[in-house]
């Protein structure tokens, strides 16, 4: 996975932060970052790591015995162990797959179960065969379908994530199957592949804050600037997560991660890298050079228009381009002398 983000910060006190009574975390994962498969007993040594499809399925293909299985893994690294959980949900999505259908209980009832992957996998090579081993212990049953399509929210896997937590080292996800895996009969959702990125699976944490967790700040697990009310927080594991302070004060946590090639994406002059993803409609700034701590950045119209200046302040500002309109603009960004360091064109569709 190579994923690419743009990023919103704003400094938030860590006091402040610390007295929050919880903190909410919301994984919504794309085709990027997110890490799921299916296996199948008819293929036992192919990968499909990247299909559409989530789903636990007992049918035929040739008349040869065609099981289905899926994993699936969040990164809960930015939550600190031993926290306690006060609820983890997930939701599934189901759609009609054009390969493989849709809920069926044609051959009987199409229970299925979430258990929790004791070992290690990897998305690109996972297979029938090499396939982790899972856990009994706390496994949460989805009842049977009543309609072919049925979406399965909110359902509580709270103990399983509360047992991740406490031992981050055997964090390896969740493995969906059918009760019995008797032809024929199918639970069918759609995978963080999918080209809806509405049905991709989704997760929702909350935990309770504790107020001794000060090792975040020593870390440098802050990045910080002075744009709305988010805040970006790398977890010890490098990690990157987006957080949105609610009227309630609580912080909701979304996953998202950094490319390895991030800093050097449309890089100019080995200073500056300018980056616009029109996926989120975020303008990402980031000064690469320390002597260019202090930096300032205008955004143009091609006719010259200034429509938007932004102090950029440790080394990163991050523009919110959702209200402006489609065509192209010019980024400028200067030096704290006014002299100019990068300039860029960039398209929002």
């Amino acid at each position: 996975m190579n994923p690419k983000i743009s990023i919103i910060v704003l400094l938030i006190c860590y006091s402040y932060i610390n007295s929050l009574a919880q903190t909410t975390i919301i994984f919504h994962p794309d085709s990027e970052s997110g890490k799921d498969a299916i296996i199948s007993c008819y293929e036992p040594d192919k990968n499909f790591g990247n299909h559409p499809d989530f789903f636990a399925s007992a049918w035929t293909k040739s008349g040869s015995t065609l099981n289905v299985r899926s994993l699936i893994e969040f990164d809960l690294g930015i939550i600190a162990k031993k926290t306690k959980i006060l609820s983890a949900k997930l939701s599934l999505y189901s759609h009609q797959s054009s390969s493989n259908g849709s809920h069926s209980t044609l051959g009987g009832s199409n229970l299925c179960y979430l258990q929790k992957i004791t070992s290690e996998w990897d998305e690109a090579t996972i297979t029938w065969n090499n396939q982790p081993s899972a856990s009994n212990k706390n496994i949460v049953f989805l009842p049977y379908s009543q309609n072919s399509i049925q979406h399965y929210l909110n359902i509580d896997i709270t103990e399983m994530v509360q047992d991740m937590v406490d031992n981050p080292a055997e964090n390896f996800g969740f493995m969906l199957m059918l009760e019995k895996e008797e032809r024929y009969r199918k639970m069918l959702f759609a995978s963080s592949d999918h080209q809806d990125t509405n049905l991709h699976p989704s997760l929702t944490i909350i935990y309770e804050n504790k107020p001794d967790d000060t090792n975040l700040n020593e870390k440098n697990d802050f990045i910080s600037s002075d744009v709305k009310r988010e805040l970006i927080m790398k977890s010890p594991n490098g990690n990157y997560w987006r957080g949105t302070l609610t009227n309630k004060g609580n912080l909701k946590f979304e996953h998202i991660q950094l490319n390895n090639d991030f800093e050097t994406d449309n890089e100019i002059e080995n200073s500056v890298s300018i980056f616009y993803n029109n996926d989120d409609n975020y303008l990402t700034i980031r000064v690469l050079n320390n002597k260019n701590k202090k930096a300032y950045c205008k955004i143009y119209t091609m006719k010259g228009i200034i429509i938007k200046e932004n102090k950029i302040r440790n080394y990163l500002s991050i523009i919110d381009f959702s209200k402006m309109n489609q065509g192209e603009y010019e980024v400028e960004v200067s030096d704290k002398q006014g002299n100019i360091i990068a300039q860029q064109n960039i398209l929002k569709k």
